[in-house]
């Protein structure tokens, strides 16, 4: 299996190595967000495509998180609106968990 590693704007692809999320005093769904965004990641992206390198998945990854994830996609959890258009409009700016 292969776990995606997204840190300061780099995305590594790491096999055989993972971490485990939770510490002891945090409840279970406190990786719930990131277990939904790869998730949406896979099944509307990774899933439909081929890539024949490392490259090539890194750019379209990327270009989905940039392009469609924060610029297009609607989120359910910021009343059906992109994550760019809620700052527009609330001047808040939303926080990964």
């Amino acid at each position: 299996m292969r776990y995606l590693c997204i840190n300061r704007g780099q995305i590594t692809v790491n096999a055989n190595i993972a971490k485990h999320s939770t510490q002891p005093d945090t409840n279970c769904w406190d990786n719930a967000p990131m277990e939904s965004f790869f998730h949406s990641l896979k099944v509307e992206q990774v899933h439909h495509d081929d890539y024949r390198t490392r490259d090539e998945a890194r750019s379209a990854i990327f270009d989905y998180i940039e392009i469609f994830y924060n610029r297009q996609r609607k989120h359910s959890y910021i009343d059906y609106q992109s994550p760019v258009d809620f700052e527009k409009t609330t001047g808040c700016i939303t926080e990964c968990a």
